[in-house]
């Protein structure tokens, strides 16, 4: 029951549900109200999404996923533009998030900018022609429908709190960056292009290149993923003792801010899943930090972390069958890269207790 409430759509429709008992019980419209703005709302983010999606596709650039309430959008796969609609079950993606990515990351800075401002501002023009649809209807028209006030409302504020350019990492505040050719901007694009084009990055040396301009602009989102890469390629040589250096590196090399801990905290832990898959060794530090996983970390990650926690603990049935399920599970993390390396890691737990 915990967890099918942890998925965006169940909590949604029980809460759409309670409404309708408070009404029925109340018979105060205010719960009527509350139920469509929260229908508006998602259907508010799902446009401004959309927007991003279309408005990258018209750029040339692939979809790697688009998230919006209980809705996910992911291509069927790395060689088809054809697209498919799925059940959103992590909450993290429930707010709207799209990520796309380019074939050719050999673009000229400038040839990347005018690509990715486009891409950027594709929400802010999806909400701000729905809105005006929307009050045409309304007021142009004469329709009586109440849904197309909360949308012309629920729009226009979306196109104002994503088009302020002075707001840190709102759409808007992107693009002005850009526009300025930000080289810190510029550099995230392109190692999250390069993070989520899947067997893009194969070359050490490029990794090597990118790494040293990621620390030099104490860049760090670029560190993270960066870090991530490093220890995916390293997993896919079998280089263990690299991949685990990496991942304490670029962890320590992030800043102390709320997102930079939460991003060192996820390399930690899978520098302390690593470490136990190659050695069968659990500081006690790690140990708390595979306490700490939660599903906000998403079902695989979970399931990686509790079948680690149960084999040291001796319960090895446990452990591999909760081991399997993080290897089953792991494309729902939308990450080629933490895919593959929860799977080494899973097997090499497994290879650990079969020698």
């Amino acid at each position: 029951m915990k967890a099918w409430l942890s998925q965006p759509l169940p909590l949604i429709l029980l809460v759409q549900l309670s409404l309708l008992l408070l009404y029925w019980v109340v018979n105060d419209t205010i719960f009527i109200v509350i139920q469509i703005c929260i229908w508006v709302a998602l259907a508010t983010v799902t446009i401004h999404e959309l927007g991003h999606v279309i408005a990258g596709r018209f750029m040339g650039m692939k979809l790697h996923f688009m998230s919006a309430g209980f809705l996910l959008l992911t291509p069927l796969s790395d060689q088809t533009n054809t697209l498919r609609l799925r059940v959103n079950q992590a909450w993290p993606l429930s707010f709207g998030l799209t990520s796309m990515y380019m074939d050719d990351s050999r673009d000229t800075d400038t040839t990347l900018r005018n690509r990715l401002i486009p891409y950027l501002l594709g929400g802010i023009i999806a909400n701000a022609a729905a809105a005006l649809l929307c009050a045409v209807l309304k007021y142009g028209v004469g329709s009586s429908s109440d849904w197309l006030s909360y949308m012309v409302i629920f729009n226009t504020i979306l196109v104002v709190a994503t088009g302020l350019p002075f707001i840190q990492s709102t759409d808007a505040w992107q693009c002005l960056k850009l526009y300025k050719m930000d080289a810190e901007t510029l550099l995230v694009f392109r190692i999250r292009n390069l993070y989520y084009h899947g067997a893009a990055a194969a070359d050490e040396s490029k990794l090597a290149e990118w790494k040293q301009q990621a620390y030099t602009l104490k860049s760090a989102d670029s560190i993270y993923y960066v870090g991530l890469l490093e220890a995916a390629y390293y997993c896919r040589n079998k280089q263990d003792e690299r991949a685990i250096h990496s991942l304490q590196v670029s962890a320590d090399a992030l800043g102390s801010g709320e997102q930079q801990q939460i991003a060192a905290s996820v390399l930690h832990i899978y520098r302390g899943l690593l470490t136990y898959a190659c050695y069968g060794k659990l500081s006690e530090s790690d140990r708390q930090l595979m306490l700490s996983v939660t599903p906000y970390y998403g079902e695989s990650f979970l399931a990686l972390s509790r079948g680690v926690l149960a084999d040291l603990g001796g319960d090895r049935e446990l452990g591999l069958a909760l081991l399997q399920a993080a290897v089953e599970a792991r494309y729902e993390l939308l990450d080629h890269n933490q895919a593959a390396m929860i799977e080494y890691i899973a097997s090499r737990i497994v290879e650990l207790r079969q020698s």
